[in-house]
C-alpha cells in the first residue's frame, strides 16, 4: 500500500475514533430526553441503513447491495459482524444510560490490547520490541485498573471483545465500507422494527427528539465507514494503538460533564505507552520516506557502453 493510501487510512482511524471518543456526549442528550437505551439501539440500526442504501443511491452503486447477498463468502461474515456490533452498541448505550461511561472507556482502553492479539494470532502480523514493550506496558495499566475496580468489569470486556472481533472480520472481509455497513444493518434491521413496533416503549418522543435519532444513525453510519476504511488500509496492531484517542476523550466526559470520578493510576502506564508507540511510527513512516537519488536509478540497458559491459 502507498503512503498517501496509508495516510488516509490513519486519517479515518483518527476522526472515527475522536468521533467515538465524544459521542457519548450526543447519546448522553438522548438519555436526558427519555430515549431509553433499546431505543435508542433500535433507531440507531433502522437509520443508519437507511442512511447507507440512501448514500450507495445516490453514488449509483445500489446495486452492491444485491452482489453482496448473493456471494456467502461476503455476506455470512457481515452477518456475524453485524450481532458483534449490535452487541458492542447496546453495552456502550447501556453504560451511558447507567452512567457507567468509566467502565466502557475501560473496555476501549482493553480494545488496543485486543487488537493487537489478534493481528498476532490470527493474523500473524509480527510486533517490534517497542511495541511488544508498549503492548506490555499498557496491559499493567489495564491490570491496575482492574485491580482498583475490585471485580471484573463486564461492560468493558464486552466492548473490548465485541469490537475487537468486529475489526477483525471486516478486516478479513472483502467488501467495500458503506456496502458492508448497509448489509450489517440490514440484517438487524427485522430485529429493530419489530422493537419498535411491538409497543415495549409506548412512549412518544418530540420532533427534535425523533430529529435527533435520525442523526444518531447517520453519525453512527459514519463512524464506522470510517474506521471500515482504517482497518482496511493499516495494520490490525497499528490500528490496535490507536484505538486509545477514543477511551480518552470518553474518560474526559466522563470526569467533566457526568457525574463519574474515575481512578488515575492505571492510566498513567497506558497513556506512557501511547506516546512512546505514537513515537514510535512516526519515525518509522519518516525513515521509510526516502528521496530517490539519480544514482540510484538502475542504468538504462541502452546507454551501456560495450566496453562496459
Amino acid at each position: 500500500m502507498s503512503i498517501p493510501e496509508r495516510t488516509t487510512a490513519a486519517f479515518c482511524g483518527i476522526v472515527a475514533y475522536l468521533g467515538w471518543g465524544f459521542v457519548a456526549l450526543y447519546f448522553g442528550i438522548l438519555d436526558d430526553r427519555g430515549v431509553e437505551p433499546l431505543a435508542l439501539l433500535a433507531h440507531r440500526i433502522v437509520w443508519s441503513a437507511a442512511f447507507c442504501v440512501l448514500l450507495l443511491g445516490l453514488m449509483g452503486r445500489a446495486r452492491e447491495i444485491a452482489c453482496i447477498f448473493c456471494d456467502p463468502a461476503r455476506w455470512i461474515p457481515l452477518g456475524l459482524s453485524s450481532i458483534l456490533i449490535a452487541v458492542n452498541w447496546i453495552a456502550f448505550v447501556y453504560a451511558v444510560d447507567q452512567k457507567r461511561l468509566t467502565e466502557a472507556s475501560l473496555g476501549y482502553y482493553l480494545l488496543p490490547l485486543v487488537s493487537v492479539l489478534l493481528g498476532w494470532l490470527v493474523l500473524r502480523e509480527r510486533l517490534s520490541r517497542v511495541q511488544s514493550f508498549c503492548l506490555l506496558l499498557a496491559s499493567t495499566g489495564v491490570g491496575i485498573l482492574i485491580w482498583e475496580e475490585g471485580q471484573i468489569p463486564w461492560i468493558g470486556v464486552t466492548v473490548a471483545l465485541s469490537f475487537g472481533f468486529y475489526g477483525l472480520v471486516r478486516k478479513l472481509t472483502p467488501v467495500g465500507p458503506i456496502a458492508g455497513l448497509a448489509v450489517e444493518t440490514i440484517f438487524l434491521v427485522p430485529l429493530a422494527g419489530l422493537y419498535l413496533g411491538s409497543g415495549i416503549t409506548p412512549k412518544k418522543y418530540d420532533i427534535l427528539t425523533y430529529v435527533l435519532l435520525v442523526l444518531a444513525g447517520a453519525i453512527t453510519a459514519s463512524l464506522l465507514m470510517l474506521y471500515a476504511k482504517a482497518a482496511q488500509g493499516l495494520k490490525l496492531s497499528t490500528l490496535g494503538f490507536m484505538q486509545y484517542i477514543a477511551p480518552t476523550c470518553q474518560l474526559l466526559v466522563a470526569m467533566y460533564l457526568r457525574p463519574e470520578q474515575p481512578e488515575w493510576m492505571g492510566f498513567i502506564p497506558i497513556w506512557v505507552a501511547l506516546v512512546i508507540f505514537s513515537v514510535h511510527v512516526a519515525v518509522r513512516s519518516r525513515s521509510s520516506v526516502r528521496p530517490v537519488k539519480i544514482h540510484d536509478r538502475p542504468a538504462d540497458s541502452s546507454t551501456v557502453r560495450a566496453g562496459d559491459s
